[in-house]
């Protein structure tokens, strides 16, 4: 019995200071949100260059969908770079629709679209 009386008056116990735990963190928790919505609110919003890196390492099928959605986005300083870095697949589809998106891209939007292709130094270039 004495064992059980002290199960109980140890659960009790971390109850207790688990409810005084949230008692005191709950209102700074809300005090540290109004704090850094205010903060933030004077902050300018940022507007600078993106730049996004596809890889493109034998992604012939996926590669459109990818920069496509890429190129949708309303962000108005981006840049993207596909990377091909020696796949065996066909990524010139993705680099025509990069530099054709990009320059017929409208409502204002700045993209530049880089193709971009590394060959590693381990593999021998391949035959076109």
């Amino acid at each position: 019995m004495d064992l059980l009386r002290a199960l109980f008056w140890s659960f009790g116990l971390v109850v207790f200071l688990l409810g005084i735990q949230g008692a005191l963190y709950f209102p700074l928790t809300i005090a540290y949100e109004v704090w850094k919505r205010r903060t933030l609110r004077r902050l300018p919003p940022f507007s600078g260059r993106v730049t996004v890196v596809v890889p493109a390492y034998n992604e012939e099928r996926t590669i459109r969908v990818a920069v496509e959605t890429l190129l949708e986005s309303d962000y108005r300083d981006l840049e993207i770079i596909v990377v091909d870095d020696g796949s065996g697949d066909e990524p010139p589809t993705g680099f025509a629709i990069c530099t054709s998106r990009a320059a017929s891209a409208s409502s204002g939007k700045r993209t530049r679209a880089r193709p971009w292709r590394s060959m590693p130094a381990s593999r021998p270039p391949r035959a076109r």
